[in-house]
């Protein structure tokens, strides 16, 4: 199958034609994306259904992958796109109140939006320190609470909407906050291990918790009865469905319990009904009568569509959420058969990546797809083939490609017919099967809870584990990479980096270890080094000797995912900002040479054959990328004129000097004026490093300064070498 005529954004008219619409719809404001040292030569779109929310009638707003789409459901069968945003993150969560879009975007942050004309949705402000995936808000409107499934809830006043503030924050320890509700002046949190929490709003932008309730153990998703709002229907991991009766708000009690077949991913209360619409992930979705909360029973359920991952009642009709399958609406009138018609389509997000030649493998949903990337400006899907699982990993060697499937264990397919690879065997786990690595016949997987798991993969049709490994004090493994026939290096979460004499499979020996802080994630062979991804940092380790492992430096990083090398640079995947490629050749000084701020999730970057970057950015879809200079006399990116994004960090790069230290200095006005220049002057080794990444908190300022100024700013870099300074030529950016 040939795709053609895409190109940098996913535009309306994709759905359009799925729906047989006659016109693209207009786009509305749009985050921009970093995009420094590349053009794009090609981009699949992915747009998986994450969250939706009626607005005022007969408009809704629906998040599909990175894209916001205004949908008139004025013909709940044939909704029309009338506008379509694209986020910097997905819509994760919604709220709406009184022409006001709120947009959780998860560990992204908190965007503002005016849809009081649902046809030219315009933002009005952006909290990057608003985590949210759940949100609520008091009665009164001017308080919004905001949780992202960690164990706090943050307010924050909104009363004064274009610059709404975080005010106060509560936490619960090792709870997994993940929904709200709020019910007159109390909010109620599904907190996950930690149950229920209750919350009194006699001070809505200071919540006192009143009570803990206890006996849940998996609470994932509330819904206040219509009829009585004492009463709550819960999702629960263990228990299915739970009704909970609050005679008080410090008396909770649980009436009665539906278990489930799959565990209940939302559950909300049909309008002025006690029935009560529950999604089940891969079990489809089901209807139950809860007129009797202490004996509900099911009226219906239907094995699609699937997976329903949420549902949506606050309309005419309820609709279900199925991620890659779309979202249907459900027609309820006859409670017992419902019927659901697909109301809109869409599309899995996209995952690992692993090439041999042109053909790249990539998993996606269930499926593991092949595409072509001969042409970096026409990347065309020519086959697929079932997995038994999402696949975190893949791996290719020879004629086999291994497919690390998470809990559903590592799948073995034969590429003796590339396009159409064939399923030989699936090696079960009692851990979830992520990073591999293969050295001979000897596979190596991570396996999180089961450690790092060694397989004769001699015969592929029949794989044998031999024994795993889990050392003394980790609770699972992320990381593993052979660094010789005899050595593997394995990561962590307690021990940090170990290798591993595996001269005699079955009997693993430790040689060495080397404690090492940050999160735990998979490990790779570069030169001499062992480098494992850390979140906030990738850490570079010694092998020369495996019984003596030093630390040899760290790579900062935000959410480094996976990585790849290429001579002496390294391609990062860092989930939070993007693509970036890192000169190694100075390895305890590494340079950023080029980033590109992909729109959500960066999952896997690889080099392809003919030098194009192919990027999978999950729910961004899937970007082929060409290197491209815009470089000057002194300095290279960004180019002259770039528009940067307001929520991503850019990156700024010149030429080195010999002996020189470097400030790098942004301002509104070209002439630099004394005073009115922000200044940074990096310390350490990143003083005479040519390239500067700003923090957070400087990047807000410069932000900040740019939308005061009509957002064109200058910049330049200063050299002084001894006691004698230069400057740069002078390059303006924009921001908006």
């Amino acid at each position: 199958m040939t795709m053609t005529g895409r190109r940098l954004l996913l535009t309306s008219c994709l759905f359009a034609s799925a729906l047989g619409l006659v016109s693209p719809a207009p786009r509305a404001q749009s985050f921009p994306m970093n995009l420094e040292g590349y053009a794009v030569a090609d981009q699949v779109p992915a747009s998986p259904a994450r969250s939706t929310v009626a607005l005022a009638p007969p408009y809704r707003a629906v998040g599909m992958g990175s894209s916001l789409l205004i949908l008139n459901e004025s013909d709940l069968s044939h909704p029309v796109v009338v506008a379509e945003v694209t986020l910097a993150s997905p819509a994760l969560a919604m709220l709406y109140r009184d022409g006001v879009l709120y947009v959780g975007a998860g560990v992204n942050g908190l965007y503002v939006m005016d849809v009081s004309n649902p046809l030219v949705p315009t933002f009005t402000s952006y909290l990057s320190n608003v985590a949210s995936m759940a949100l609520a808000m008091n009665e009164g409107g001017k308080i919004l609470y905001a949780s992202d499934g960690t164990e706090t809830i943050q307010a924050v006043n909104v009363e004064k909407t274009p610059i709404p503030k975080r005010v106060f924050s509560v936490t619960f320890r090792y709870a997994r906050i993940t929904d709200l509700a709020v019910v007159g002046k109390f909010l109620v949190a599904a907190a996950g291990p930690k149950g229920l929490l209750v919350y009194e709003l006699e001070h809505p932008g200071r919540p006192i918790r009143v009570k803990h309730f206890k006996d849940l153990e998996g609470a994932i998703s509330l819904s206040p009865c219509p009829d009585d709002d004492h009463l709550f229907a819960v999702s629960d991991a263990y228990k299915g469905l739970v009704f909970v009766n609050f005679p008080t708000w410090q008396t909770p009690a649980i009436k009665g319990t539906l278990p489930q077949d799959y565990t209940p991913t939302e559950v909300r209360y049909l309008p002025s009904s006690n029935r009560v619409l529950v999604g089940l992930g891969a079990g489809g979705y089901a209807i139950v009568d809860g007129s009797d909360p202490s004996a509900p029973a099911f009226l219906s359920q239907s094995a699609l569509p699937a997976p329903v991952m949420r549902v949506d009642v606050d309309s005419a009709r309820p609709y279900l959420l199925c991620s890659g399958s779309g979202i249907y609406t459900v027609n309820v009138s006859n409670p017992s058969n419902p019927v659901a018609s697909l109301a809109f389509p869409a599309t899995d997000a996209f995952g690992a990546l692993a090439s041999s030649g042109d053909l790249v493998y990539i998993s996606r949903g269930s499926k593991i797809e092949v595409w072509d990337c001969s042409s970096p400006y026409n990347l065309a899907l020519v086959g697929s083939v079932d997995a038994p699982g999402f696949a975190s990993d893949l791996l290719l060697s020879g004629n086999l490609l291994f497919a690390g499937c998470q809990q559903s264990g590592v799948a073995l397919y034969d590429l003796s017919n590339p396009l159409s690879p064939a399923l030989l065997s699936v090696l079960p786990v009692t851990g979830s099967a992520g990073q591999m690595d293969l050295r001979g016949n000897l596979l190596a997987v991570a396996a999180n809870s089961q450690g790092a798991v060694l397989v004769d993969v001699s015969v592929p049709t029949a794989p044998a584990t031999i024994t795993s490994w889990l050392g003394k004090k980790n609770n699972f493994v992320a990381g593993v990479a052979f660094s010789s026939a005899t050595t593997l290096w394995v990561r962590g979460d307690r021990d940090g980096v170990t290798a591993l004499n595996v001269s005699n499979p079955a009997a693993p020996a430790e040689l060495g270890n080397l404690l090492v802080d940050g999160l735990t994630g998979r490990c790779y062979l570069y030169s001499t080094y062992i480098v494992s991804m850390g979140g906030g940092t990738c850490t570079v380790t010694t092998s020369s000797d495996p019984t003596k492992p030093t630390l040899y430096s760290s790579i900062p990083t935000v959410s480094a995912t996976f990585a790849s090398f290429q001579d002496h640079t390294m391609l990062l995947s860092d989930g939070d900002t993007g693509f970036s490629e890192l000169d190694l050749t100075t390895l305890d000084a590494p340079v950023i040479t080029t980033i590109f701020g992909s729109p959500t999730y960066t999952y896997q970057s690889i080099q392809l054959a003919n030098g194009a970057r192919l990027v999978s950015a999950r729910e961004g879809g899937l970007w082929s990328l060409l290197p491209a200079s815009c470089a000057g006399a002194h300095l290279y990116l960004p180019c002259e004129g770039d528009t940067l994004s307001p929520v991503t960090r850019p990156i700024f790069t010149w030429a080195p000097m010999t002996g020189a230290d470097y400030t790098v200095q942004i301002s509104k006005e070209p002439s630099f004026p004394s005073g009115k220049t922000m200044t940074s002057a990096p310390s350490g080794k990143e003083k005479s490093t040519p390239s500067y990444m700003p923090s957070d908190g400087a990047w807000a300022g410069t932000v900040a300064a740019a939308m005061d100024s009509g957002d064109t700013m200058y910049w330049r870099v200063n050299y002084k070498v001894g006691k004698t300074t230069t400057h740069s030529e002078v390059r303006s950016f924009k921001v908006r």
